[in-house]
């Protein structure tokens, strides 16, 4: 249902905090002025949106969304619903009906592409904002797939008392992304450039937009913290905003949003403090908080896997034991003539999760399997060839640690000289080599299969 609907939605509270960093001027000689220790901190705004959409057909989708407002004690809010049709796979249609607080709404949209590079798309508003006061206006824009990785805009704003032309370029080709903007206008022209790289779960930003308003810099990081869970910090600096610091929380389709002033102009001390105070914030809620709880609940999966593998592993384990019991009498005859021309003879080999270097009481019996027998089995012309891969499958083999990392220790003579490896699970094996010589064997415990 979640995914047929995508429902989305937004929380964004306006917090005032400009009285940390410039608190206001004092009057000791008025009587009615109270020291406050505590910095006064203002809830300024709050935003609430929330968005659905419900298929009728495969090719008609009703859309209905809605948002409530508040900024400084005056509220606003408006609801609407509208239909998309699609026309092809290249092209759609939308109609918008809603209303707000100053009037009703009405809107058309559309999309369409052309050729394999370019294309379109249209919105077309009227607002009514009540006392017969009509608002129209327009946006144009057309698009070209420069690449595969980049994309050129130029879009047209028309109505009420500003027309405005936009030009864009988009870069973007998985891991960094770089977008140029110019906007001209009136009253503001202005320029901008949006950077961004990511690195695994997490993104980098950088920002710079500059123009007849004044400039600013924006730069600020997100993090993927679980599956379904992203926070972010953004510093804003530069005129007119001062110093803003914006925290996000993304929860699967939630967005929750925190601007926080921290000074209207720009002050050193709340830059500096705005820039560290998140990352060191989000490093002591992960080593307090996070990391326990993503071990305890790995170690809870964990033991989850092991109760439901437990009955298949005693089936698999019987099974293995079966083919090790059958291979006996092609074991004694590989090992013997291997022996006798001192070729390959497999003194030893374990398999499972071997902690290498651990003291013996590290080492749990129960995730380790001896696999001797069916790897001298394997033996050939006093060669051992086992291709990449992880070796749960070969005959004789079983999984003793299920959703753990495992390796298999090898133990070896060739021309009477002992031989030590250690291969990780999906690694291809290839012996003799000389590289594997070694004048003790290494201490480990086993379980004999």
């Amino acid at each position: 249902m979640e995914r047929k609907t995508n429902p989305k939605g937004s929380v964004t509270v306006n917090i005032n905090a400009t009285e940390i960093f410039n608190p206001y001027a004092t009057d000791d000689d008025d009587p009615y002025y109270v020291d406050a220790t505590v910095p006064y901190i203002e809830l300024t705004g709050f935003r609430f949106n929330q968005s659905i959409e419900a298929p009728l057909t495969p090719k008609e989708t009703l859309l209905m969304s809605g948002s409530v407002n508040s900024q400084n004690g005056r509220g606003s809010g408006n609801i609407s619903c509208g239909i998309r049709r699609m026309f092809s796979n290249k092209a759609w249609g939308e109609l918008e009906f809603g209303g707000s607080t100053s009037g009703l709404d009405f809107g058309l949209k559309g999309f369409s592409q052309f050729g394999r590079r370019f294309f379109a798309n249209f919105n077309l508003l009227c607002q009514n904002h009540g006392d017969g006061l009509v608002s129209p206006g327009a946006v144009f824009s057309i698009g070209n797939q420069l690449d595969a990785h980049s994309v050129g805009t130029l879009t047209w704003k028309v109505g009420g008392s500003s027309s405005d032309l936009v030009g864009g370029f988009i870069r973007d080709n998985g891991t960094n992304r770089i977008g140029l903007t110019l906007h001209l206008g009136v009253p503001n022209i202005y320029g901008m450039i949006q950077t961004s790289h990511k690195r695994e779960d997490t993104k980098y930003r950088l920002n710079f937009k500059g123009g007849t308003f004044g400039a600013f810099i924006e730069y600020g990081i997100e993090k993927k913290v679980s599956q379904y869970s992203t926070v972010g910090a953004l510093m804003i600096v530069g005129v007119p905003h001062g110093v803003v610091l914006r925290l996000k929380i993304m929860r699967a389709n939630q967005t929750y949003i925190f601007p926080i002033q921290l000074a209207e102009e720009l002050i050193p001390s709340a830059i500096v403090y705005g820039t560290l105070a998140p990352i060191i914030a989000y490093l002591t809620i992960k080593k307090l908080f996070i990391e326990p709880y993503e071990r305890e609940r790995a170690k809870e999966e964990k033991e989850k896997k092991q109760m439901t593998y437990k009955t298949k592993m005693a089936e698999k384990r019987g099974e293995a034991e079966s083919a090790v019991h059958l291979m006996r009498n092609t074991y004694e005859r590989i090992r013997s003539e291997e022996e006798n021309r001192d070729g390959l003879v497999i003194e030893t080999a374990l398999y499972g999760r071997i902690l290498i270097g651990s003291e013996e009481s590290d080492q749990n019996e129960e995730e380790i399997i001896t696999v001797t027998v069916p790897l001298q089995c394997l033996v050939r012309d006093s060669k051992l060839i086992v291709h990449k891969g992880t070796k749960v499958h070969l005959p004789g083999f079983y999984d003793p640690a299920p959703g753990e990392l495992k390796t298999l220790l090898i133990r070896y003579r060739f021309k009477t000289i002992l031989h030590e490896v250690v291969v990780q699970d999906e690694d291809e094996i290839r012996i003799p080599k000389i590289t594997h010589q070694v004048t003790q064997p290494t201490q480990t415990t086993s379980s004999s299969q």
